[in-house]
């Protein structure tokens, strides 16, 4: 888990001319942090309070922008989960996702429809 959580975040793009996309701020870090928080409420609905303990002080290594990698624990990472992303700029990220069904074909061979990546992403991301 933590190992996928480090890998998710540290998912980037080579910026293109006019566009710059910073997935560390993106879909793919909000979905490590969700797996990371719904793991936390399963450990202490059950009382697992090593595992909540492990979850939250046990370093993540993430590849940062730079190449380097930093290993710091989740209670250290909120640079990379920044406020805005739940406040007003998560729709960048958002939109980027969606308008890839028209810009890169090879989604067509996993998806029969654009109604069904739509879907798909929907509640990969509920």
């Amino acid at each position: 888990m933590m190992k996928l959580s480090g890998n998710l975040i540290s998912i980037t793009e080579k910026p293109q001319i006019g566009l710059t996309t910073r997935y560390a701020q993106g879909a793919p870090a909000l979905m490590a942090w969700k797996m990371l928080c719904l793991c936390g409420a399963k450990a202490i609905e059950d009382n697992e309070y090593d595992l909540l303990k492990f979850i939250m002080t046990d370093p993540i290594e993430v590849e940062e922008v730079t190449g380097k990698y930093s290993n710091r624990p989740l209670i250290e990472r909120r640079d990379l989960f920044y406020p805005e992303a739940f406040l007003g700029y998560a729709d960048i990220p958002m939109t980027y996702i969606d308008l890839l069904w028209g810009q890169k074909k090879y989604l067509h061979q996993y998806f029969d429809s654009k109604d069904n990546y739509e879907y798909r992403l929907e509640n990969s991301l509920l």
